[in-house]
């Protein structure tokens, strides 16, 4: 028999059987199903695709508008500039062959009026389909269309602080380079090729769980420390300028309107005013850090014998080395070098010579805030100024572009020790918010709109879990010796360490749910301080755009992500999520453009 035949008996069969029916019914509604899966699949496709162009067109149309201000075309002609410009925001938020798709060249329409430019810029292009093409379908179309606004003068004089988180995290997931990057975009669009914008002030301030502002302050708003805060920055004994937070309570009320009596940590009170105490400067204690890195941060406290007995003996000093190398380093007083338990007298002096190898500590390194190593474990240490942020800029309506730039790309990230919004928040508060400390020229007879922007890739973190435990089982300097003493409690903030318990009374576990729980109930209590600082400024009519990069998924990164919704002026139009470096590129220009006067058409 031919295999022909053999086929074509077997087809009888088939048709004979009652259950052929079903086959041809199924058969009969795969083609249309698949259709449908197809038309989703490709729908969906082109909606994300649609959506990322019309973002692309919204940003190029905003920056185009801003460079035809400063190289102007005439008539319904572009500057020399304009196309070129949207034709870069274009490749770079939406490069050709996004998932296959095609863009035509941009379609621009410009026209004037009086000081007022504007211009239309249309896109239209196609997306491949995949299934759909069972219908002969190859494509679908997408098209987005933006009309952007702007006149020469601004309506308002802007003060902008800019936030912005320099953890060591900004390192290991890219994100120092794509802030240098998106500030440097902000700068472009404020400033273009001039040094200075008229009726704009800018100021900078960096931060990871510590902010640098001690030196812009007035002398009598900063505890003196003879021997630390009396020498200059430029010393390796003197102080850089960072500052602990200001004396708070543990129990806040939970109502974000309310600023609760006595939590000096969040308000635009200065140091000193109205019952509040001077600011302390920051010490980072001599002593090993077992934080994300283990460094040895062990220094010579002065460059005399009366500056040694000085910094030793100022308070957050004395309490971290007596919690670290016990009770027995201790002298009867200042004037009586007799030793003596610390506990005996509150008249007692931390006597440098008891403290274990004094002798052999090696004089502090000069603190380099913009010099990053080649590898992390090397940071910098050896210093009393271990892992503070580069000074502040105070705002100012004089400083230059070519300032602002070097000065963002001298930023480099900090290792070691975490993310502590709270300090940088309050501090962008104040220095905005208090110009009589903070004085600027500004511009007279004009209205003023008050701004911060702030930045962070990063959770509430310390790396610090309270504990005395033996976390690496040697001290690294006698190999083989344990060293049960271990503090590990030293990843020290603001807030100075978590065994100080200034903002959390709660007793840390070596290791286990004990420490999960009061890290927990820390960071809780740091995020409700933060959402306060927030609403006061809020309250008090500034502006605050915030901006997450690379947050994690997670319980943890959710709380982080609706915090800063929380923060920001609007959740809708003044949070900016970021993913990756073009988004975070975006949300800095698109920040820009808005804070010049630049708007896209209703």
């Amino acid at each position: 028999m031919s295999h022909f035949s053999h086929c074509r008996r077997g087809l009888r069969s088939i048709l004979r059987d009652e259950r052929g029916s079903t086959y041809a019914i199924a058969a009969a509604y795969i083609i249309p199903l698949l259709g449908f899966v197809g038309l989703g699949l490709d729908l969906g496709r082109g909606y994300m695709t649609s959506s990322r162009l019309q973002s692309s067109v919204d940003t190029a149309t905003l920056a185009a508008v801003r460079m035809e201000q400063l190289y102007p075309g005439t008539g319904s002609t572009p500057g020399p500039k304009t196309v070129a410009t949207i034709n870069e925001f274009l490749t770079a938020n939406m490069p050709m062959g996004y998932v296959g798709a095609t863009r035509q060249a941009p379609q621009v329409a410009v026209t004037r009026s009086g000081d007022e430019v504007t211009i239309q810029v249309t896109v239209e292009g196609t997306v491949p389909t995949t299934l759909m093409q069972i219908f002969g379908i190859q494509t679908m179309p997408v098209k987005a269309m933006a009309k952007g606004i702007a006149g020469k003068t601004m309506p308002t004089a802007v003060e902008t602080m800019m936030v912005l988180d320099v953890t060591g995290s900004m390192d290991s997931n890219g994100g120092m380079t794509a802030l240098k990057d998106s500030m440097g975009a902000f700068l472009d669009i404020v400033y273009g090729t001039n040094e200075t914008r008229q009726n704009f002030g800018i100021g900078v301030l960096p931060y990871n769980v510590i902010v640098n502002v001690g030196r812009l302050l007035p002398a009598g708003m900063v505890q003196q420390v003879p021997g630390y805060t009396d020498k200059l920055a430029s010393n390796a004994y003197g102080w850089k300028g960072c500052v602990l937070a200001d004396p708070t309570l543990r129990t806040l009320s939970s109502d974000i309107n309310v600023m609760d009596a006595n939590t000096y940590d969040m308000g635009k009170t200065m140091p000193g005013e109205n019952g509040m105490p001077v600011i302390k400067p920051s010490i980072y204690p001599p002593m090993w850090v077992d934080s994300f890195h283990l460094q040895d941060n062990r220094y010579k406290l002065g460059a005399s014998a009366a500056d040694e007995l000085s910094v030793a003996n100022y308070g957050p000093m004395r309490t971290a080395l007596i919690r670290r190398y016990g009770d027995d380093i201790c002298q009867v007083s200042s004037s009586n070098s007799t030793d003596a338990k610390c506990s005996s007298s509150s008249s007692t002096m931390i006597k440098v010579s008891r403290l274990p190898s004094y002798s052999s500590w090696p004089a502090p390194q000069l603190y380099n805030s913009a010099v990053k190593p080649s590898n992390a474990d090397n940071y910098v240490s050896k210093s009393p100024n271990y892992v503070c942020p580069t000074e502040a800029l105070p705002i100012s309506y004089s400083r230059t572009k070519t300032e602002l730039t070097n000065y963002k790309n001298s930023l480099q990230p900090l290792f070691n020790i975490g993310t502590w919004h709270v300090p940088a928040m309050t501090w962008a508060y104040r220095l905005l918010a208090r110009d009589t400390v903070f004085t600027r020229a500004r511009p007279n007879n004009i209205g003023l709109r008050r701004v911060v922007v702030f930045m962070t890739d990063g959770n509430f973190d310390s790396q610090d879990d309270g504990s005395t435990f033996n976390p690496r089982g040697k001290d690294p300097l006698k190999a083989g010796s344990n060293y049960a003493d271990f503090q590990r409690d030293t990843a020290y903030t603001a807030y100075s360490s978590y065994a100080d318990k200034l903002v959390v009374n709660q007793e840390w576990a070596s290791g286990g749910t004990g420490t999960s729980q009061a890290r927990a109930a820390h960071r809780d209590q740091m995020a409700l301080r933060f959402a306060k600082t927030c609403q006061a400024m809020k309250n008090e009519g500034i502006e605050i755009y915030t901006i997450t990069f690379a947050i994690a998924s997670g319980a943890e990164g959710d709380a982080t992500r609706e915090m800063f919704k929380t923060c920001a002026t609007n959740r809708n139009t003044h949070f900016f999520e970021t993913k990756d470096p073009s988004q975070l590129r975006i949300a800095f220009t698109s920040i820009a453009a808005n804070l010049i006067d630049l708007h896209l058409a209703k």
